[in-house]
């Protein structure tokens, strides 16, 4: 088998909610699926197979189906049907015109005249969606786990069980990549963010109902990106404006759309093609292979892990067996020797018909090829190519990776703490030791020290997959940055921005009652587009225009133009500034960093999932600049010790900045596009936002 927030605008949803929708397009969701599908997901063949589908039951009838009311701004389309429980009708905001399909309330307050009440049907389905999410979460061994470091961009993924104990972004195109029976699970930590105009492909045929992405806490598809598969929210699904997904939104608390596109597609008809061998490494009757080659079988689709052993695929040397190890993942299998082959040699490897694939078919006979291995061994010795940083090299960050490059491809069991150290004088540094490719990099726990010589040794216990040896240990030196105190980073002027608690281009949303310190304002948008009212905001509400919506606002639109100006000029001051101190601090994942002062630069996105603090003096000055996205996961806070003081945070984000439900922020936030504050989220700072500016009963303070 291929195993395979948005605020109601209320004039855009009363004509919505006015359109003529037919009642009669109850053929809900289920009508376009097989019955085996609603029942229960494409039940596979065997309980023992690698990686069964999450059965999502009833829920699998519904495109949108969440517990706390759907929001929506005018036009999305949905393919499929919708649904609400337990919480009233009133709460889905969706139009009959943009559902091609049934939308199902508890009660009669659901969307005129195309909602059918059916609490029975309602109830079943949002325990099958919370019993779907419990099996999600709780599948154990990963094939995968933090790939990636919890930044998945640009990365294909095969098939698997994918974990991660952060939250996850995606700052760039993602490729799933498989066969049209194969299957994935992604087990997020946190939150899911999908960057603006960001897409997940699929190729080999996937399918995006076996695509099941479990999320903790908030998800949200940034905008005019496209998605792929079926997400079991934990919390909130935001999709902002002109996003689409091809799969479900399963949410336990709400959905969010924004002139969005939903799609489910229909199941198939079971599986009942036979796999085969696509290839195999080395090719058959091939001669010169090197004694410690790793032998490959390549299949047509994705196999039965348990069925791909040291009984189906072999390894013989005329009538003598071959001892080794054989693994699996995505659609390969390999057979790895305990010791290298003899030379000149002819070996057999053969894969049986107990090999199966996730449907339980078999291959339709054994698979034989031979090969003759090499006359010569390998000789050669190893050596390092090149160094990051180069031997005696100044100024070296604080926060830097240390790399070498080998001459050939090591054994990555020889590369560890014991053969790769760093040392400042004799005390050793604590880090972490990876290999990858022909690379092996340490990465110290801990700051390191300013203007002090470190010394990074590989051992002559470092060897290549024939057993070579360095002939030598390798050492290099490099001296860190020297210190400057924190006084020379001059803080980021605001100018008149500075006088402002939210300052925005294109408007401010708002979910009532949020509480707002500090003036408020937006150009050069019309003031229609600030939704605070004025019993929200203790300080003046600046517009261009005169608002009669909100009549304690003060009309000034040639100082509000200054100001955005004067913002404008700050985000360009505070992202040009030069020689950073650190460098992609913590990989962009800074929950549970303590933050001195200084210049922080990330050429990613930077995910705040666990608390966060940030130490220094009253006068001390922080600049983080990020080029991608910052988000801030649910029930998390910034804390500030030793005196440092909120006003003198700058954090300059190219992307959207979310600040998760509940959570508290510090600092000055100079965005340059959306700034969101999700529900019950506070900040002490301002937000001055290229775009727009978004709160949910939101607290927040100018220092």
């Amino acid at each position: 088998m291929k195993l395979k927030n948005v605020l109601p605008i209320a004039s855009m949803l009363l004509v919505g909610l006015m359109s003529g929708c037919n009642k009669d397009q109850d053929s809900s969701l289920s009508s376009a699926i097989s019955p085996g599908d609603k029942a229960g997901a494409n039940q596979l063949k065997s309980a023992t197979l690698a990686l069964p589908l999450v059965n999502l039951g009833t829920a699998g009838d519904f495109a949108i189906l969440s517990k706390a009311g759907i929001t929506n701004v005018f036009k999305s389309t949905i393919t499929g049907d919708i649904g609400s429980s337990p919480i009233t009708g009133a709460a889905i905001l969706v139009s009959c015109a943009e559902v091609t399909g049934t939308i199902l309330a508890v009660d009669a307050a659901g969307p005129l005249p195309a909602s059918v009440t059916n609490p029975t049907k309602l109830g079943i389905a949002v325990g099958d969606m919370q019993a779907a999410y419990t099996d999600a979460a709780g599948r154990a061994n990963p094939d995968f786990l933090n790939l990636g470091a919890g930044n998945i961009g640009g990365l294909t993924l095969t098939p698997g069980l994918y974990k991660w104990t952060t939250g996850l972004l995606i700052p760039s195109d993602v490729t799933i990549s498989g066969g049209p029976n194969d299957v994935w699970i992604f087990q997020v930590t946190g939150p899911l963010t999908l960057n603006n105009a960001v897409k997940i492909n699929l190729m080999g045929g996937a399918q995006a109902k076996n695509i099941f992405w479990q999320v903790t806490t908030a998800v949200s598809l940034g905008t005019t990106s496209h998605f792929e598969g079926n997400i079991l929210g934990q919390t909130s699904i935001s999709l902002l404006t002109g996003a689409s997904i091809n799969g479900r939104l399963l949410a336990q608390t709400a959905v969010a759309l924004q002139m969005s596109t939903v799609t489910v597609t229909p199941a198939d008809a079971p599986d009942a093609v036979l796999p085969t061998v696509n290839s195999t490494e080395p090719i058959n009757n091939a001669t010169g292979v090197a004694s410690n080659k790793a032998i490959v079988v390549n299949f047509s689709e994705a196999m039965d892990i348990a069925t791909i052993n040291a009984s189906t695929f072999t390894l013989m040397q005329g009538t003598t067996v071959v001892a080794g190890a054989v693994t699996y993942t995505g659609s390969k299998a390999t057979f790895i020797s305990t010791s290298n082959l003899e030379n000149g040699k002819i070996y057999i490897a053969t894969i049986t018909s107990g090999a199966k694939d996730i449907a339980g078919n078999a291959l339709a006979s054994n698979h034989t090829f031979s090969f003759t291995t090499e006359v010569a061994a390998d000789i050669i010795l190893p050596v390092v190519n090149s160094t990051v940083p180069q031997n005696n090299a100044t100024g070296v960050e604080l926060n830097k990776v240390v790399s070498l490059t080998f001459s050939e491809v090591m054994n990555p069991l020889t590369i560890n703490a014991s053969t790769f150290t760093l040392m400042q004088g004799t005390v050793a540094v604590s880090g972490v030791v990876a290999y990858s490719g022909t690379t092996a990099t340490f990465t110290p726990s801990v700051i390191l020290v300013s203007d002090l010589v470190y010394t990074a040794t590989i051992t002559t216990g470092a060897k290549d997959l024939a057993g070579n040896s360095l002939a030598a240990n390798s050492v290099l030196s490099f001296t860190t940055v020297a210190s400057v105190p924190s006084s020379t980073l001059a803080a980021v002027n605001l100018g008149v921005a500075g006088n402002f608690a939210i300052l925005s281009k294109t408007g401010v949303t708002d979910v009532y009652k949020s509480a707002i310190t500090g003036d408020v304002g937006a150009s050069p948008i019309s003031g229609g587009a600030i939704h605070a009212t004025c019993d929200e905001v203790a300080g003046t509400i600046y517009t261009v225009d005169v608002n009669r919506l909100i009549p304690c606002a003060v009309t000034n639109p040639s100082m509000l133009t200054t100001a955005v100006s004067d913002m404008e000029a700050a985000y360009t001051d505070a992202a040009g500034r030069a020689n950073p101190d650190f460098k992609e601090f913590g990989a962009g994942n800074i929950g549970g960093k303590t933050l001195t002062p200084g210049l922080y630069k990330w050429t990613s996105g930077v995910i705040i999932p666990t608390e966060v603090t940030i130490s220094g003096g009253p006068n001390d000055v922080w600049i983080f600049q990020v080029a991608g996205n910052l988000t801030m996961s649910a029930a998390m806070k910034i804390i500030l010790t030793g005196g440092a003081q909120a006003k003198n945070i700058f954090w300059v984000t190219a992307g959207s900045v979310t600040i998760g439900t509940t959570s508290h922020f510090e600092g000055n936030i100079l965005g340059q596009t959306s700034i969101n504050l999700l529900t019950g989220s506070s900040i002490n700072g301002r937000i001055l936002a290229q775009t727009a500016v978004a709160l949910q009963m939101s607290t927040v303070i100018k220092p």
